[in-house]
């Protein structure tokens, strides 16, 4: 059975050293299947985009993708509950975008 799963989360801007942006909205989605990886979509951005420009906002974006894509943001799918809300902020890990290879492949 194929479950469409979007998950709503906060995002700690990694370009706010001061840790002045509150977290800002975003969501993601998903498609799920037995004994298969997730399919993930990319996620919105956020509207930090102003503040930080539309580069490192990608760069952010980006970032996400793999933390999701890779399994480094712990997730439940659970057929009657499809829509959910992240309760942390997530701050997007910015070294994965220079890592040798992606994180859920393997050398």
């Amino acid at each position: 059975m194929i479950g469409l799963y979007k998950f709503y989360f906060r995002i700690r801007c990694p370009f706010d050293s001061l840790g002045i942006l509150p977290p800002a909205g975003s969501e993601i989605r998903c498609i799920a299947r037995p004994n298969a990886v997730p399919v993930w979509t990319p996620p919105t951005l956020c509207d930090h985009a102003n503040q930080i420009g539309l580069q490192n906002c990608e760069m952010c974006t980006a970032a996400l993708y793999l933390m999701f894509e890779s399994g480094r943001i712990p997730l439940e799918f659970i057929p009657s509950c499809p829509v959910r809300t992240l309760p942390d902020p997530i701050r997007p890990s910015l070294e994965l975008l220079s890592a040798p290879f992606r994180p859920d492949q393997r050398p």
